[in-house]
Formats: structure tokens, C-alpha cells, sequence
């Protein structure tokens, strides 16, 4: 009975919320007071995947008397979710395990709050539609870090037939038409509202995948949802599939700039030379051979230039400085965040993603020397009690078992000469299909030594192990590390070399 109650007082709250609003009309935008007045009913939503860490993020904001929240439904629909973490400016939280509306045509949800921000209350709906040109504000997350604003017009008339062939999707049965935002990227979080002058939510903004337009939602359509749920609530693992693919984020933590990448990639290169040989693994000696009489009568010293074997890096061109791998670290990082990041330009993701696979690569070639003592510093990162995450990580692994959680299968890999363990997503190490349409590689096989670079997301709870839940930005084949195969066992992907370098390739550490 609660329940019935509870969406009626919502719905009742909205439709007088929308009668008092109708008569209002636009003002001109005032960033300081949509600030003011529109940031503290605006929250993070922290989406807590099954293995207890976050799987995405996204923007929410209060609605009504501040029961409830609207959010982004694809962001929510996950498998294996069972609630969501809300957080606002001041820091309070709230939790939310049920939903009360959820419409796949605008891919919008209304979640419970528990408990209910009634003392800060939430956003009117406009109820007309506002004239093109009118300036709003999206407030917003702003990859899960800070609250931010885009301040910008809105334009009518985006008909989601139209967006529907530019996200390659079939459209909603229902027609209906969006609104579009003057700016193409506002990174900020889906889910965040439009607000106009007078503070009320004209539209909600959705990040939609291959969609080179900022969409909202006009405040209009969420309201027939909202008007048309059922008087029930339902558990979050209920709720339908999105139609509109959406650009979810989905690893939070510091962003990464492409030059800061570059940066990056630039110091690892500098740092692994070897500064003895300048990276060509022979030095040059000049020998005392002998003497010889001139015809003066006076001796001559006879020298020889000798070639001889690098000691600082043991021919090997390269040498594990101290620290070396905090740099490599720093540019696994940033591959994978600008991977993961829906509002970096294609071209940016693209570059990040070649440098740091000749990163791999390069680290799959190296000599013994190079890579032991890489690997004693990667352990003892490992090793770190606790740590700040999301933060980046490079290894040397070998697959271990497929274990198998609520939302898919994990892979659980085995870093050389380290007791750690980490899990990554299964269809998360399939390497995507390129840009000629052919299809995706296959999964790296149990056995096989991998190097792979990432962020570290926390410790996860899969099944009784307690592995670092790993974001990947790319693996390649690694050097087998352990003994060669015995007898009666035949060799398998574990035991095939590691690619060689052919003529021409370019090398990460630039020899």
C-alpha cells in the first residue's frame, strides 16, 4: 500500500508542479543563481556493480518533494545491479533499490530515494515547449568528479527517426521529437538537466553513442512517463532494456588529456633508454694494444677501438630505471581512461590506444634484465596495502581459471612473481574488430602469458577470491616465463614465443 501511495504523491506533486510552472515564463540565464538553486537537488549516481565496485556513473537530479530522482535508464540496466549510490554537493547520500518509472523511448528512470531529500525538494518540469533559442543551463557530474554546468540554447526538432539512423537503431514505435543543446560536447555525466532561468528542468541531457549532437529529452515527454507508470514499485534488477545507446561513463577518477598522454608516452621512452650505450647496447672502448717505435727513435702507444657488450643495460638497449614503472603506469592509465571516455575525440582515442599497444609490445621484446627488474617494481605496486584507485597498471600475467558473477564472465589472471591476482571482464580482452570491418580477435587461452595495461578499479568480491578488478585498454602476447613443457604435455599457446619485431615496425622506445 506504501508503495501505491508513494508514486501517487508523486504523480499528484508533479501535475501541481506543472500547473504553477505553465504560467511562468522563460528568464534570461543566471549561472550563479541555477548554481545556487539547481546544484544541490543535482546528484552523482554511482552505479554498484555486483563484484561491490562501480560499473558507471551518470547525473540524476530531485524531482517533486525529493522521493525520487530521474537518471539515465541505461546507465542503471545493468546486469547484475541491485542498487545505486547517490551523492550530492554537500556530501549527503542516498541509496536507491527500486524504480517507479523507467521508459525505454527516452531512456529516463524515476529511482527511490531512501531515504528521501524532502528538506532540499526538487525540479519543477516545464510544461510548454520553450521557443528555440532560449538559453538553459545543464547541470551536471562531471566524470564523476565535481558538479559542472554547460550554459548554451536549445534548438526543437530532433526527430528520433532521424537520431535513431544515426545511433543505427531502430526507432521507438512511438514518434516523438528531442531537443538539441548549441554546444556538441558539455562532458558532463548523462542523465544531467536542462534548467532554464526560472530554474525549472526543461529537458534532460542524453550522451548518446554515435550521435555527434547534444540531446535532451524535453521535459514534456517525461512527463507522460511519469504520469503513465503503474502505481507499483519495482526492484532495480526489473528494469528494461534501454533502446538509445548510450555513452555511458564509465570509469571515473582524474582526466586525462592527450597531451598529458603524450607526455607520458614521452617520458617512458626517455626514462627506459639506456643512458650508458644511448640505447644501442654496445659500448665503444678504446684499448692499449702495444707500442711502436717511430722513426725518430721516440715510442708511440698503439690504441684500438674495441666494441663490447652494454653493462649498464646488458646489451639489452633498455634499463629499468628506478621509478620506470609509476611513468608506464601513468600512460596505461591514461590509455585507458581516454578509451573509456565518451567525450574524447575519436582521432585522441585512437592515438592513445596505438601508443600504448607498441608500449605492450615493446615490453613483450625485452630482455630478461629490462624485464625483471620491471617486474620488481610492478610488484611491489601490487603489494601496495590499500592505494588510490582508479590508478594504472602494467604487467606480465598468465590466464588462470573463467569465473562466472551476475553480470558475465571475468577472466582471473596470475601477474608473474606476484601473489596478487587480478579479474578482468571476459569480453573486455577481445580485441575490437579494426576499422576495415573485420571481426574481433579471440580471447587470450588459459596458459597463456599476456602483457596487459589497464586501471586498477579496487578489490573486487568474485566468488571467494578478492582479485584487483582490472579496466583494460589492450593486451598483446608475452614472453612464456615459466618452465618449458614437460614431458607428456604438448605445447600450447603458453608456450609459443613472443612476436618478434618485423623490419620497419616502429618500436616504443624509439630503437
Amino acid at each position: 500500500m506504501r508503495r501505491r501511495v508513494g508514486l501517487k504523491i508523486l504523480t499528484s506533486g508533479l501535475v501541481l508542479l506543472l500547473a504553477a510552472d505553465a504560467l511562468r515564463a522563460a528568464e534570461p540565464i543566471d549561472i550563479l543563481a541555477v548554481r545556487n538553486e539547481a546544484g544541490p537537488k543535482v546528484c552523482l549516481v554511482t552505479v554498484d556493480g555486483p563484484l561491490g565496485l562501480p560499473v558507471a556513473y551518470a547525473s540524476g537530479f530531485l524531482l517533486g518533494e525529493g522521493k525520487f530522482v530521474i537518471t539515465d535508464l541505461a546507465s542503471v540496466a545493468r546486469p547484475g545491479v541491485k542498487q545505486i549510490t547517490l551523492r550530492f554537493r554537500d556530501g549527503s547520500t542516498a541509496v536507491g533499490r527500486q524504480f517507479g518509472m523507467a521508459d525505454p523511448a527516452t531512456g529516463l528512470a524515476a529511482i527511490l530515494l531512501e531515504p528521501p531529500k524532502t528538506d532540499v525538494g526538487g525540479l519543477g518540469l516545464a510544461a510548454e515547449p520553450l521557443p528555440d533559442g532560449t538559453e538553459v543551463a545543464i547541470v551536471g557530474w562531471k566524470r564523476a568528479q565535481d558538479l559542472d554546468m554547460a550554459k548554451g540554447a536549445i534548438r526543437n526538432g530532433a526527430s528520433t527517426a532521424d537520431l535513431a539512423t544515426l545511433a543505427r537503431i531502430e526507432p521507438p514505435k512511438v514518434p516523438t521529437t528531442f531537443l538539441t543543446f548549441s554546444l556538441n560536447r558539455v562532458g558532463l555525466a548523462t542523465g544531467a538537466p536542462a534548467v532554464d532561468g526560472s530554474g525549472r528542468a526543461i529537458g534532460v541531457f542524453l550522451d548518446l553513442a554515435g550521435v555527434d549532437r547534444t540531446i535532451l529529452v524535453p521535459s514534456g515527454l517525461l512527463r507522460s512517463a511519469l504520469l503513465s507508470a503503474g502505481a507499483r514499485l519495482k526492484p532495480l534488477s526489473e528494469l528494461p532494456k534501454p533502446i538509445w545507446p548510450v555513452a555511458v561513463c564509465a570509469l571515473a577518477g582524474k582526466p586525462v588529456t592527450p597531451g598529458e598522454f603524450a607526455q607520458a608516452a614521452r617520458t617512458a621512452k626517455t626514462r627506459s633508454r639506456c643512458g650508458e650505450c644511448g640505447g644501442r647496447g654496445v659500448v665503444t672502448q678504446r684499448k692499449h694494444v702495444g707500442t711502436e717505435r717511430t722513426p725518430t727513435g721516440t715510442l708511440k702507444t698503439i690504441y684500438m677501438d674495441v666494441t663490447a657488450i652494454c653493462k649498464a643495460c646488458r646489451g639489452e638497449s633498455v634499463v629499468p630505471s628506478e621509478g620506470l614503472y609509476g611513468v608506464f603506469a601513468t600512460m596505461a592509465y591514461g590509455a585507458a581512461w581516454l578509451a573509456a571516455s565518451p567525450d574524447v575525440d575519436p582521432r585522441a582515442k585512437e592515438a592513445a590506444l596505438t601508443n600504448g599497444t607498441s608500449m605492450l609490445k615493446g615490453l613483450a621484446r625485452v630482455g630478461v634484465h629490462f624485464r625483471d627488474g620491471f617486474v620488481a617494481q610492478a610488484g611491489a605496486d601490487l603489494a601496495k596495502p590499500g592505494g588510490e584507485f582508479p590508478r594504472g597498471i602494467v604487467v606480465y600475467a598468465q590466464v588462470r581459471e573463467t569465473l562466472t558473477a551476475a553480470d558475465g564472465s571475468y577472466r582471473i589472471l596470475a601477474p608473474f612473481r606476484s601473489p596478487a591476482l587480478l579479474a578482468v571482464k571476459a569480453d573486455l580482452l577481445v580485441p575490437p574488430a579494426g576499422a576495415d570491418g573485420k571481426p574481433a580477435g579471440a580471447q587470450p587461452a588459459v596458459g597463456q602469458w599476456i602483457v596487459l595495461g589497464g586501471a586498477a578499479d579496487g578489490v573486487a568480491l568474485l566468488q571467494n577470491l578478492k582479485p584487483l578488478l582490472v579496466r583494460p585498454f589492450g593486451w598483446v602476447p608475452g614472453p612464456h616465463l615459466h618452465a618449458p613443457p614437460g614431458p607428456g604435455r604438448a605445447p600450447g599457446p603458453a608456450d609459443e614465443p613472443p612476436p618478434k619485431k618485423q623490419p620497419g615496425e616502429p618500436d616504443f622506445f624509439g630503437l
